[in-house]
């Protein structure tokens, strides 16, 4: 079997160019995925919600496929695979530009997740064997969550901007010419490799799929839902709940007993690294994804606009561009993700204190610099730690399990979640303190009566009568208590995130088990084989 994917007649300058350029388009492939909902949620009305599953459900199909994707692109050619996946992903791009209705748009972001996944771990793959020829845990991670992380920015920006500006279904204009130019690359410069698979089609474990993907539909649903029906005083949020549990156990069964299970659940137990890596995975989830706050206060801060709003979150870039390369590099030579994992969580700490002093208004834009550049350099350091430490001294029989539970904690468990936590949490602080803040204001008082008055002035000037301008003025007034209700409750998010990063720094000092003895021979196999 051929081991070089390019033919004979490609020039060598141009191999690592187009390898780069397949990864990239895959990593562009997001949908809704990369998007904070609620920074636009203006643009989405009443199906904002549903549109928040649509983005959980591309990771349902991403997880679910994960695990079985390695058997795919050998039972099947390599290049054919490619060639049907990147027409799939077109045809869904196409068909996102104009969806008939929501329900659309999940049941193809689903697909989505399921068709990215086969792509991407094979662009990876290429792409390591050329740079990271060692199978390095450390540069691997080094170099692919570089690309991956600034990637994700770029396009998250784009994404917004085409949101705002024009219908959210164009976000979906940025995936074809990446899909093209792939379709290129494939059909006319790679070989139609094939490998012997262990099993067929048939004989993959497809019980444990389905089951995998009811856990992810049901989760995501009461994630989205729960707060809007009042949790499980809800019918549809109780047979969600069983749904979930039901699914769980048959995944789980199914995988002790199938003759060929999706992942060895054992795994979980017999590897620490595998265990340990998983749960914190989890945990970082709860002061990473944080966005839908920092978003809300962001907005308030540059008054609704969306586009300030969103540039600042690209001061993370040069962050990711130092910080992932030098960590990957310090685990490739040093073998210690101790240290490492302490100082990402030392800086999340960090970036909570600098944020937290710049909740109030009209904060200038470049004061969010540092605290953004912190940011990045935090879930750099963290997330490549994490992932080098899970994936060191793990066999190649035990890799796509490995992979498996690195991704499902992150996506499929911690992803929604941590979203219908943070959401709740700002509900009820927004609800809280508007509450107290209008109970506290007294109808005589000089400072609400000025404001009402200049308020109104200010409209009667620009030509609305009295009573038109006194109930503006008032309408202001209540708006100006829901922002700073808001921000009130985003200060103490902030602290309570803020000792949670402390919280898991000290676990991480005070944990011997991330101190990890690296064994070298099991650690030569590419990262991307998922079976042997």
């Amino acid at each position: 079997m051929k081991t070089e994917p390019f033919h004979k007649g490609v020039p060598e300058y141009l191999k690592t160019p187009l390898l780069f350029i397949l990864l990239i388009s895959q990593s562009i492939v997001n949908g809704l995925q990369g998007v904070d909902i609620n920074s636009i949620a203006s643009q989405l009305g009443e199906e904002k919600d549903l549109m928040q599953f649509a983005s959980f459900m591309s990771s349902v199909g991403f997880v679910a496929m994960i695990a079985i994707a390695g058997h795919i692109t050998k039972i099947y050619q390599r290049k054919n695979v490619w060639l049907v996946c990147l027409m799939l992903e077109f045809i869904i791009a196409v068909l996102m530009l104009a969806p008939n209705n929501v329900y659309e748009v999940i049941f193809l972001s689903f697909f989505c997740g399921t068709v990215k996944i086969i792509c991407l771990l094979d662009a990876i793959r290429l792409l390591m064997q050329r740079l990271n020829p060692s199978g390095s845990r450390g540069l691997f991670y080094g170099i692919y969550y570089t690309i991956s992380f600034i990637t994700a920015q770029l396009v998250a920006y784009a994404a917004s901007w085409l949101i705002t500006d024009y219908e959210w279904y164009y976000i979906y204009y940025l995936w074809l010419p990446g899909i093209v130019i792939s379709v290129f690359i494939v059909q006319s410069m790679l070989h139609s490799n094939k490998e012997e698979s262990p099993i067929t089609i048939k004989e993959i474990n497809w019980l444990s799929y389905v089951a995998l993907v009811m856990m992810g539909l049901s989760l995501s649903y009461i994630c989205v839902m729960g707060e809007k029906l009042y949790w499980w005083e809800d019918e549809s949020i109780i047979l969600n709940t069983l749904i979930f549990c039901g699914s769980f156990g048959v995944f789980i069964v199914s995988n002790l007993f199938h003759q060929n299970p999706m992942i060895d659940i054992s795994a979980f137990v017999r590897y620490k690294q595998i265990g340990w890596g998983a749960v914190f995975m989890a945990l970082l989830y709860i002061v990473y994804n944080s966005s839908s706050v920092i978003s809300t206060f962001l907005l308030i801060n540059f008054k609704g606009d969306v586009k300030y709003a969103n540039i600042s979150n690209l001061y993370m870039i040069p962050a990711f561009l130092v910080s992932i390369p030098l960590t990957g590099v310090w685990l490739h030579k040093k073998h210690k993700a101790r240290g490492a994992l302490v100082l990402g969580f030392a800086l999340y700490a960090l970036f909570y204190v600098l944020i937290k002093g710049l909740v109030a208004y009209d904060v200038p834009e470049e004061a969010f610099i540092v605290p953004q550049l912190v940011r990045g350099a935090a879930y750099g350091i963290a997330m490549t730690s994490l992932s080098y430490y899970v994936s060191s001294n793990v066999e190649l029989k035990d890799n796509s399990s490995r992979v498996f539970f690195s991704v499902f904690s992150r996506y499929m468990l911690a992803m929604p979640v941590t979203s219908a936590f943070f959401s709740h949490r700002l509900s009820y602080y927004k609800t809280k303190f508007t509450t107290g803040f209008s109970q506290s204001l007294i109808p005589v008082d000089p400072k609400v009566m000025d404001y009402i008055h200049s308020s109104q002035a200010g409209l009667m000037n620009k030509g609305f009568d009295i009573i038109s301008s006194q109930n503006m003025a008032l309408g202001a007034l209540q708006k100006k208590i829901m922002a700073d209700a808001t921000l009130r409750g985003v200060d103490e998010i902030f602290m309570f995130l803020c000792l949670i990063s402390i919280v898991l720094m000290l676990a991480c000092l005070c944990l011997k088990v991330f101190n990890i003895h690296y064994e070298v021979w099991k650690n030569t196999y590419p990262l991307t084989k998922l079976s042997e």
